[in-house]
């Protein structure tokens, strides 16, 4: 097995386990067996683990990147220099309430993005600001369509845009700032 393979497997198994736990009902010998087996994959997995820390050779590489579960995975997507397209789904994890995703979760997933634009080819930015506006409420559990791409840029500052759609329906929408790194800076 390939090691995008593994960390692919290794990203669907985490991914499973965090949309079985909202509002689960397992009876508590099965979250006790269900806490040992993820207590010892924790366990093989720690000798292997990357400590970031805060360094003014501030790398986009620093060792690999692994599974990153925070936020929703990006179906079949579709990168191009300054944009990309993707489908999304809001799982259980992510569900804030009436079945409809986490405000927080909104925001996560178009500072992921847009981030990942900002720093495509090894290009230095920071995130100054990232403003959302919620238009329309934003369904867990349907594959909804995402996209980003760069507006404009002066200088070292470049701006984004980004949407959430449910077929023809703007669920969220984004703009934010990237400032590109002087030489040294964190």
């Amino acid at each position: 097995m390939s090691a995008d393979a593994t960390v692919d497997r290794l990203s669907r198994a985490i991914r499973a386990v965090q949309d079985s736990l909202p509002n689960s009902t397992a009876p508590d010998e099965v979250g006790l067996a269900a806490a040992g087996v993820l207590e010892q994959a924790a366990a093989l997995l720690e000798p292997y683990a990357h400590t970031f820390t805060q360094s003014a050779e501030w790398s986009l590489d620093e060792g690999k990147r692994g599974v990153r579960s925070l936020a929703p995975a990006l179906i079949d997507p579709q990168w191009e220099v300054g944009s990309m397209q993707a489908s999304i789904v809001f799982t259980n994890f992510f569900h804030g309430a009436n079945g409809a995703a986490h405000g927080g979760s909104i925001p996560l997933i178009f500072d992921e993005i847009l981030g990942r634009i900002a720093t495509a080819q090894g290009v230095l930015r920071r995130t100054a600001y990232l403003k959302v506006d919620f238009r329309h409420v934003t369904p867990v559990n349907k594959e909804l369509h995402i996209e980003g791409h760069l507006e404009r840029n002066e200088g070292r500052k470049f701006w984004f845009r980004g949407s959430i759609h449910d077929g023809q329906t703007l669920c969220a929408e984004a703009e934010g700032l990237w400032v590109a790194l002087k030489p040294g800076a964190m």
